[in-house]
Order: structure tokens, then C-alpha cells, then sequence
């Protein structure tokens, strides 16, 4: 969803919140209706909290501006052409904040969307964010943002992760880390792990790759 957003609107531009984006399952962002969000905003309350209201907010702001310009593909169609691109053999998107049952994956698929996410630099710099304050175009609303990456503080070298969760796909977590000597990426993938057990899962990845190569 953020590379898609990112490739049909500015980091500047602003988009509104509308009741159905606020209507989206969860909490995350306390976004309100009506409120404008710089597009960089909106994606760091995506990518830090999880915020699905954020998803749905930056999807429809795509879907106008490409129904003015060029009426042809919706958001979810855009992240489909993904999945042919990028030569996915286990993916489907059918929403932006991956809350239906439809959207499924795999670790090969997430790991490829990482390593082509890795050009578009401004995410991963959200996600190496512990925390943000961001506010609305008036300044009417302001969100101080907790990254649900708890492993930040924890472990030398991450260059971004991003957590997920549905009841249907358990815990999950993509880490990337700067290898040691400037040996490029390591991209670890965690899947369907049980409740609480994620952090501690990429904990031991992390370890046994550090141990089982010679950098």
C-alpha cells in the first residue's frame, strides 16, 4: 500500500479523512473525519501504529486522483500489478490494509516486496522511527505515534520492520537489517507465529544469521 501511494501521490500533497476510512476495523492513528494529512503523515501513521484508517484514507485519495486524470485502475488493482511484476506465485491483494480474508501471501512473496520496496527510501525511514508527532493541515488535531516495532531498541543494524496481524495469519513481522560490513540487506520474514512470540522469533533469526555466516 505505501509504494503504491507513493508512486501516485506527492509526500506533500494532502489527503482528507473520510467517515469510511474512520470506519475502518481498529483504533490505530485516532484519526477523525474531515481532518487533512499530508500523504508523509498518513503514511507514517500506516506504517509505525498499523492504522488501517490510514490505509483506506491514502487508497481513496489514489483512487480520486487517478479517476480524474486517467480513470482506469483502482488502488487494490494497482497492488495486484504488483503481484505480476514482481512475479508473486502465492499473493493476492483485494483491500489496502489486508484486513480481509482474501489477502494472502508468503514468506518468498514478502520477502521479494521487501528487497523491491528497498528503493523507495522514505518508508524505511518511517519505520526506523521509535516515535512521531504529526498534525493536521489546521492543526486542529495533532497524533503522537508509537512505533509497534518493539525491537528498534532492542537490536543494532535494523534498517525498518513492519508488523502485522490477523486472527487468520497470526503474528507477523518483515525485519531488514544492515549487514555487517556493509554487506548489503538481510531481509527476515516471520509468519503465522503464535501470540507474543514474534519479537522473540526474529530474535533468534537474527542471532543464528549472525552466527551461521562469515561476514
Amino acid at each position: 500500500s505505501a509504494m503504491v501511494a507513493l508512486e501516485n501521490l506527492g509526500e506533500d500533497d494532502y489527503i482528507t479523512v473520510s467517515k469510511e476510512a474512520v470506519a475502518s476495523y481498529g483504533e490505530m492513528g485516532n484519526l477523525t473525519v474531515g481532518e487533512e494529512l499530508k500523504v508523509i503523515d498518513a503514511l507514517k501513521i500506516m506504517l509505525m501504529e498499523s492504522s488501517n484508517d490510514a490505509a483506506v484514507a491514502l487508497a481513496e485519495a489514489v483512487n480520486v486522483k487517478i479517476s480524474k486524470e486517467a480513470n482506469s485502475h483502482t488502488f487494490v488493482n494497482l497492488m495486484q500489478k504488483l503481484v505480476q511484476d514482481f512475479n508473486f506465485k502465492a499473493t493476492n491483494f483485494s483491500d489496502p490494509s489486508g484486513l480481509e480474508i482474501s489477502n494472502v501471501s508468503s514468506a518468498r512473496d514478502l520477502t521479494i516486496l521487501t528487497y523491491r520496496a528497498l528503493s523507495k527510501e522514505i518508508i524505511w525511514e518511517i519505520m526506523r522511527l521509535s516515535e512521531a508527532d504529526i498534525f493536521s493541515k489546521d492543526g486542529k488535531f495533532s497524533h503522537h505515534l508509537t512505533n509497534s516495532n518493539k525491537l528498534l531498541e532492542k537490536i543494532e543494524g535494523i534498517y525498518g520492520g513492519k508488523t502485522g496481524y490477523t486472527k487468520e495469519a497470526g503474528e507477523c513481522m518483515i525485519l531488514v537489517l544492515n549487514a555487517p560490513n556493509n554487506n548489503g540487506k538481510i531481509i527476515l520474514v516471520i509468519l503465522g507465529a503464535q501470540e507474543g512470540e514474534r519479537f522473540s522469533l526474529v530474535e533468534k533469526l537474527v542471532n543464528w544469521t549472525k552466527e551461521a555466516y562469515i561476514w
